[in-house]
């Protein structure tokens, strides 16, 4: 089994954002098997997504793995105050999502 956990940001939607949490989730994993791979990689992205851009210099590790993983303990992390959760969610979410999905004028679509 190996140790792991993830960070998240919980909210309730109630006629807005509202209880806005960042909250970590220990979530351990147990294999029941594991082999080595080879990968290669190439990012290709939209006119608008800037990341596929960004050269790949290598592939650090592969593997094929028969695993589970489940959440063990959710601890709160950080509450913001409701003053402040708007601001955050539109920082998050415009980090999330790429321009097309945000604002019509940037949508384009290629075809191949």
């Amino acid at each position: 089994m190996t140790e792991g956990g993830c960070l998240l940001h919980r909210y309730r939607l109630d006629g807005g954002f509202k209880d806005m949490e960042l909250v970590y989730y220990d979530s351990p994993t147990r294999y029941y098997s594991w082999e080595p791979a080879a990968a290669t990689v190439t990012l290709i992205s939209s006119i608008d997504d800037p990341w596929g851009e960004i050269p790949v210099v290598s592939v650090l590790g592969a593997a094929w793995a028969k695993c589970d993983n489940w959440v063990r303990n959710l601890s709160v992390m950080y509450r913001y105050p409701q003053d402040a959760t708007m601001d955050t969610m539109q920082y998050l979410y415009a980090g999330r999502y790429d321009r097309s999905l945000l604002c019509r004028g940037h949508q384009r679509y290629e075809t191949k």
